[in-house]
């Protein structure tokens, strides 16, 4: 009897660590998606900044992609802070 009950708590523990390694695994995923989408993000607006410059008395950008640029970049923004606020609590 000892040695089933040894055996079951050897199979629960090895469920255990598998789990635990697969939910890091996930996690870690998740990421480093947001970090390489960040990344991309980045370089798509340093290269639109390089290609259309800074004017200093008017904007190069019309409003409706200025709109969109902080539409997009508003989301992103509240969307990782949603993202670490759930992981920080679980």
């Amino acid at each position: 009897m000892e040695i089933i009950k040894i055996a079951t708590e050897l199979i629960k523990l090895v469920y255990k660590i598998i789990e635990a390694v697969i939910r890091a695994l996930v996690e870690s995923f998740i990421d480093i998606t947001i970090y390489i989408l960040g990344g991309i993000g980045s370089i798509i607006l340093t290269v639109v900044i390089i290609r259309y410059g800074v004017c200093e008395e008017n904007s190069c950008f019309s409003d409706k992609a200025l709109s969109n640029l902080a539409m997009v970049v508003g989301c992103a923004v509240t969307l990782l802070a949603i993202y670490t606020a759930v992981k920080s609590f679980t």
